[in-house]
């Protein structure tokens, strides 16, 4: 419970947004070249952690990279079917693409739509493969349906690890010296930023406080 309100509808609907403001709002100076996140508890499974990556959002630049570690410990790791579906689609069109389909009038309204296109806003922002998702409870062989680079890419897929947390661990830390090192900082040293409550917590920079009404 963060709160009660009631009366107005608008006036009710401010109140308890000024409240909410002050609990999850983090002011930072400027967007940075890397940011990492996790999915907390929310992220139950691929579905669900989307709100840490489009929270992440204002805190990346533009091109920047967003390293993200999930714990998806659902029954089903990724999703519904029906999410599966549409995520592979958003992973053969691109956020845009797949934007355009559910536009089109031949388009039938889909369980479970909504998520692939929230994938999309930071996957806009970063690229395709600028977002890297370390799960180790989502088999390697299940991430030819997700966009973006994963954390089998930076492990020996032969090697035995002792937990997930030994696992989850190695994706981080090479995703880590990968993303540093990554080509589009054209040799700079790049600024890494850490949400230490994921999905929690929305960073937002001056600028971006003042376009909102802040």
């Amino acid at each position: 419970m963060t709160g009660v309100f009631a009366g107005a509808l608008e006036e009710a609907h401010l109140a308890a947004y000024e409240v909410m403001k002050k609990s999850v709002m983090i002011p930072i100076e400027q967007p940075y070249d890397i940011v990492l996140t996790h999915a907390g508890y929310v992220g139950r499974n691929h579905y669900q952690a989307v709100k840490a990556a489009v929270n992440a959002m204002p805190a990346v630049k533009k091109d920047g990279l967003i390293v993200m570690v999930a714990n998806n410990v659902d029954t089903e790791p990724i999703g519904s079917q029906e999410y599966k579906t549409l995520l592979h689609l958003l992973k053969i069109l691109g956020p845009d693409g797949y934007k355009n389909i559910l536009e089109h009038s031949d388009w039938v309204f889909t369980k479970d739509q909504w998520e692939p296109e929230m994938w999309g806003k930071p996957l806009r922002k970063v690229g395709i493969d600028g977002l890297i998702y370390c799960c180790p409870q989502i088999p390697e062989e299940h991430f030819d349906i997700i966009p973006g680079p994963n954390g089998y890419d930076f492990i020996d897929s032969d090697h035995h690890f002792g937990s997930d947390h030994q696992k989850v661990t190695a994706m981080l830390q090479n995703a880590v010296v990968y993303a540093v090192s990554h080509p589009r900082f054209n040799g700079k040293k790049p600024i890494l930023a850490f949400i230490e409550e994921g999905p929690y917590a929305v960073p937002m920079t001056v600028s971006q406080q003042s376009s909102c009404g802040l």
